[in-house]
């Protein structure tokens, strides 16, 4: 996002090749129909490559437990829905603000900060449960 490392890119890359055999599969069940077609749907966008779901993956997978590591993954999806519609909302208006180095610096500076925070959190919560 604010292009500081370009360690995540590669991972994504990697996760590009995948998604280039499986969304013309995903694609069969757009427009969704019924709910069957879009939990389908959901399913494959699982796959889609993107560096937040795989640094959340991580956290989910060294949380402890199944229940927790889906509670994790349950609230990133919830957590992200707002914000994703309203890019999807926005991004056609504002464009080339978006685009903008700064903008871009800022919102990556956030994303560190949730990370960092989200660490944090998980390093206390641990501590709690083994102290």
């Amino acid at each position: 996002m604010s292009d500081w490392w370009v360690g995540l890119s590669k991972i994504e890359s990697l996760g590009a090749h995948l998604w280039k055999r499986i969304s013309p599969i995903a694609n069969k069940f757009i427009p969704v129909k019924t709910n069957q077609h879009g939990f389908i749907l959901g399913l494959f966008w699982g796959w889609l490559p993107c560096g937040m779901v795989y640094s959340l993956l991580v956290g989910a997978l060294s949380s402890g437990s199944a229940f927790q590591g889906g509670f994790i993954m349950l609230s990133f999806g919830i957590g992200t829905l707002p914000s994703m519609l309203l890019v999807g909302v926005f991004t056609t208006r504002f464009n080339d603000w978006i685009k903008k180095p700064i903008i871009r610096q800022l919102s990556g500076g956030m994303v560190i900060l949730f990370g960092v925070f989200l660490f944090y959190q998980a390093t206390y919560i641990l501590l709690l449960k083994y102290t």
